[in-house]
């Protein structure tokens, strides 16, 4: 469990709130909703914010089930904040019986105030970046892709047009109005300067592209509950090209169907990293509601990774390059089923998973007197049965939840390896051969609880348990041919041995929520790994305990740190980290005006079991950003990274082995800064830049720059200019060091 979730609302508050339900339901009957003064229904009075259980109040009236347990932002809701948290004007809505005073709808905004919106929690860094508003463009807003109400589209969930009429009140909709519309932009890109990893780092090809398509539509506009269907297409022609098909009819029924393909390239030219592989995957998903508490779902997943990746090993001083093809295919099919009701929620998800394929690894060393080559060549299978299970509950009018999880996945996996290898024993060569096969079932259980139980209305104790558990049975053969220069000798071996591995996890803590906008957390953890490779047993052992605190001094700002540290006993291997802490603090500030800014420190130290690795890192990172006038957007963000490793090691000083301590020192700082400006009526600017300067032990400078202009000729028709340039130099390695241009000349079309 997350140290720093969120619990569950008070048992009183339900119980007045369920009374309070029955009341509102009688004067549904013969009225309006009357006037209510604060306390009366948990609605605080008017021109005061929401309190924790009134997303509970707004669901007397919003009676469709997708404004409760279905909320995608159910922690809103144990945070304290609830609906209020994207509505303003709640309050004032409540104490008018729903009537005359309005809430504020977020899809209503401009999509540069619904993002500002967002922003007040989410990390600007990420979600306001270019690269995650690139699939839809600067008019991007958050809910074109995040559903917050339900199953239906976004937008119009948020809107409220698809809510279901209560029984008895249905209006029937309007005669049928078909509807279709889209979006496509089409252009040239022209790519100039070095190769260097220009690759493996930016990868866009140059000439004409269509950079996006998008389709919508349906069969009666005027009846959300009606089919819907939506078809995007992105980056045609590039590493990340993707396809999406999607259709739906209201929260009734929902199917997509997707693909990408990716390639991931690596340096070339005659470098220690050529080669490239591409990844394809292939998705589709089926949800149907069965009825008001009941879900079925089913789907399947492809994913191909074909292609060949080159690295090197160090070995007894020596880079030895090292090369793998590898064309692997791995497929999973499931059916899911889900059922909720008041206090308790259950699924259960059963698919069948399979892997089979061709992967082959090769090594060679070149130097002068050494032969030594190694090929290894691996064609087993992998396929069985996957099952998980989830229930969950609330008890003791919502004073105790409790969720269970569990799964099985039952593996026959049929073994087929072969390796060859090339080597020197002293002055006389080798060759040696191996091919093992065989079937070993592999078995995976996991089970896991989650358990919160309200002492009153400030205390909670939190706990939870998970354990999993791997075993590998089976049979193997090996067949060995050695020929040491006298003859080739051919020997036999079998085994059956078994793999068994445990993971147990385990963390008991209290929560106090002495106000409503400050929570705090304090807990123990352990943790347990046993691996048994046969006769007797090795057990890393961890004990730990966590530290969280969040507080509101206002609603605007916020303040928040963790702290959480681990003593390790035992150790697999001299990698096993024996101490580790971390440390978190930071501020926040957003403002209904779209002001925001954020400062968080990060700090990281541990030292491994065993190897005398010790590493310290600190991360400060700052971001400020909003709209300082209405027609200009910026985000300027800084970051600065600290790390510090050092490790006990030999030199041979005079042929003697001496005892040294080595260290080394990542030091850098990353600038990022976005900007809009509206120039006129049909004309927009932007800029975008990311500068990253490592001074440490591996110097390496980057910035990546990109300016734009956009012209909008008609509500139809748009065009845009975008010129990128990306630098990257190590300072010190030449091979890798690039720049290159890139310029986009692209035109919009809205249909």
């Amino acid at each position: 469990m997350d140290p720093m979730r969120t619990g569950t609302s008070s048992g009183s508050g339900v119980r007045l709130l369920a009374a309070l339900g029955i009341a509102a339901a009688l004067a549904a009957a013969t009225g309006p909703l009357p006037a209510v003064a604060g306390g009366t229904t948990g609605a605080a009075p008017a021109g005061e914010g929401l309190s924790a259980g009134d997303a509970a109040s707004c669901r007397l009236c919003h009676a469709d089930p997708r404004y409760g347990k279905e909320f995608g932002h159910r922690a809103l809701e144990d945070a304290g904040t609830g609906c209020a948290s994207c509505h303003d004007g709640g309050a004032a809505h409540v104490a008018a019986g729903g009537k005359g005073a309005k809430m504020s709808l977020p899809t209503r905004l401009s999509p540069e105030a619904e993002r500002a919106l967002c922003l007040r929690c989410h990390e600007a860094a990420a979600f306001a970046s270019p690269g995650h508003l690139a699939p839809r463009g600067e008019s991007a807003r958050c809910a074109d892709c995040h559903v917050l109400h339900g199953h239906e589209k976004p937008v119009r969930a948020v809107r409220g047009l698809d809510l279901r009429p209560a029984a008895g009140d249905v209006t029937a909709p309007a005669g049928p109005k078909p509807f279709f519309g889209g979006r496509a932009e089409a252009g040239w890109r022209f790519v100039g300067g070095e190769e260097g990893r220009y690759d493996q780092d930016v990868n866009l090809g140059e000439g004409p592209r269509l950079f996006a398509l998008s389709l919508r539509g349906g069969t009666n506009e005027s009846d959300p509950r009606a089919p819907r269907y939506e078809a995007s297409l992105d980056g045609l022609g590039d590493s990340g090209e993707q396809v999406r098909l999607e259709a739906w009819a209201g929260d009734r029924w929902r199917a997509s169907v997707s693909a990408r393909r990716d390639e991931l390239p690596f340096l070339g030219g005659g470098g220690l990293h050529g080669g490239e592989t591409e990844r394809e995957r292939l998705g589709a998903s089926l949800d149907l509601r069965l009825s008001e508490s009941a879900r079925l779902g089913a789907g399947f997943d492809v994913l191909r990774t074909v292609g060949e990746v080159r690295g090197t090993l160090f070995e007894s001083g020596s880079v030895i390059p090292v090369a793998g093809e590898a064309d692997r295919t791995a497929r999973e099919a499931w059916l899911s089923l889900a059922l909720r009701r008041k206090t308790w929620h259950a699924s259960l998800r059963q698919g069948f998973r399979s892997e089979d394929g061709d992967e082959r690894r090769d090594r060679e060393r070149s130097l002068p007197g050494v032969r030594d080559f190694l090929a290894y060549d691996d064609d087993s299978t992998l396929r069985g049965p996957v099952t998980a299970v989830i229930f969950g509950m609330d008890l003791l009018d919502d004073r105790l939840s409790l969720e269970i999880r569990g799964s099985r996945s039952s593996l026959d996996r049929t073994v087929s390896t072969s390796e060859t290898r090339l080597g020197t024993v002293g002055a006389l060569p080798f060759t040696r051969r191996a091919r093992t096969t065989g079937d070993r079932d592999r078995i995976v259980l996991g089970s896991a609880l989650d358990a919160s139980f309200l002492l009153d209305g400030s205390w909670a104790l939190e706990g939870s348990f998970d354990r999993r558990t791997l075993d590998e049975d089976g049979d193997l053969d090996t067949v060995e041919m050695l020929d040491t220069g006298t003859g080739p000798t051919t020997t036999s071996s079998s085994t059956g041995d078994g793999i068994t591995q445990r993971l147990l996890r385990e963390s008991l803590g209290v929560r106090f929520t002495p106000a409503r906008a400050t929570v705090l957390r304090a807990g123990a953890e352990f943790r347990s790994d046993t691996l048994d490779l046969g006769p007797g047993s090795d057990t890393v052992r961890s004990r730990g305990w966590y530290l969280g605190a969040e507080t509101r001094p206002s609603d605007e700002f916020t303040l928040f740190g963790k702290f959480r540290t681990t003593r390790t006993r035992g150790a697999f291997t001299p990698l096993t980290a024996e101490d580790d802490e971390r440390w978190e603090f930071g501020a926040r500030f957003r403002d209904d005006a779209g002001h925001r800014a954020e400062i968080r420190w990060r700090r990281t130290d541990l030292f491994e079991n065993g190897s005398g690795y010790g590493a310290r890192g600190d991360e400060l990172r700052t971001s400020v950003g909003g709209d300082p006038v209405e027609a200009v957007t910026a985000n300027l963000g800084f970051t600065l990274r600290d790390l510090e490793r050092e490790v006990d090691a030999t030199a041979f000083v005079g042929g003697s082995p001496t005892p040294r301590e080595v260290r080394s020192r990542l030091h850098s700082y990353d600038i990022d800064f976005t900007i809009g400006v509206d120039l006129a009526d049909r004309w927009k600017a932007w800029a975008a830049t990311a500068w990253v300067l490592d001074e440490g032990d591996y110097p390496v400078r980057a910035i990546d720059t990109t300016v734009g202009i956009g012209y909008r000729i008609n509500d139809r028709f748009a065009a845009r200019i975008t010129w990128r340039r990306r630098e990257y130099d190590e300072m010190g390695l030449d091979a890798a060091d690039y720049s290159a241009s890139i310029l986009e000349a692209a035109v919009e079309v809205k249909f």
